[in-house]
C-alpha cells in the first residue's frame, strides 16, 4: 500500500511538472483539450495518493474520497497552469513589440 502511494504521488507531481516544463519549452501547442492533460491528469494521480494516506488515519480509500478530493488539488495545480500561461502571453507580448520597434 505504501508503494502504491508513493507511485501515485509521485507519478502525479511528475506529470505535472513534465507537463508545465514542455509547455515552456514549446513542445506542447496551446491549441486544444490542454487543462485536463496539464492539470486534470496529475491532479488524480496526486488525489488517489492523498486517499491512501487518509487510510492509515481510518478513512475507508474509496473513489469518492478520490472524487471529493480531487477538486482541491486541481485548484492548486490551476494556479501553477495559469501563472505559466500568463507569462507565455507576456513574452509573446513582449517580443512581438520589440520586433514592431525595430
Amino acid at each position: 500500500m505504501a508503494v502504491v502511494l508513493l507511485v501515485t504521488g509521485l507519478l502525479g507531481a511528475f506529470t505535472y511538472y513534465v507537463s508545465l516544463s514542455a509547455l515552456v519549452n514549446g513542445n506542447v501547442s496551446r491549441e486544444g483539450r490542454l487543462w485536463p492533460r496539464l492539470v486534470g491528469a496529475p491532479a488524480f494521480f496526486i488525489s488517489l495518493s492523498v486517499t491512501l494516506i487518509s487510510s492509515y488515519f481510518g478513512a475507508e480509500p474509496t473513489l469518492w474520497l478520490s472524487a471529493a478530493i480531487w477538486p482541491v488539488i486541481a485548484l492548486v495545480l490551476h494556479a501553477g497552469y495559469k501563472i505559466v500561461l500568463d507569462t507565455l502571453v507576456q513574452q509573446a507580448e513582449r517580443k512581438d513589440g520589440e520586433d514592431k520597434v525595430i
